[in-house]
């Protein structure tokens, strides 16, 4: 047996929500991850159909990829990995 506290310490739980907070945290937490699953799968589908239209125009889904690189999750990624550490997304 063991307390939330050592529990996150050794990395079994990656978060301890208070009494009564675990249905809204989850809430949130799916929001968030709907939200990035949604972007990653319109970035898939930009690159996976090409990003010009036919004579050179930038399309819709380069303006799209464009703007997906803008994120903040985006910049925190390239953070992450130029400091070699785990990012931390917040779906934005």
């Amino acid at each position: 047996m063991m307390n939330a506290q050592e529990a996150y310490r050794i990395g079994l739980v990656n978060e301890i929500v208070a009494d009564g907070g675990l249905i809204a945290r989850r809430k949130r937490s799916y929001r968030n991850h709907r939200q990035r699953a949604a972007r990653r799968r319109f970035a898939i589908e930009a690159v996976n159909k090409g990003l010009e239209q036919p004579g050179g125009r930038p399309g819709p889904r380069r303006l799209a990829v464009r703007d997906l690189a803008r994120t903040e999750d985006k910049k925190e990624g390239t953070s992450a990995f130029l400091e070699k550490r785990r990012a931390k997304f917040r779906g934005v």
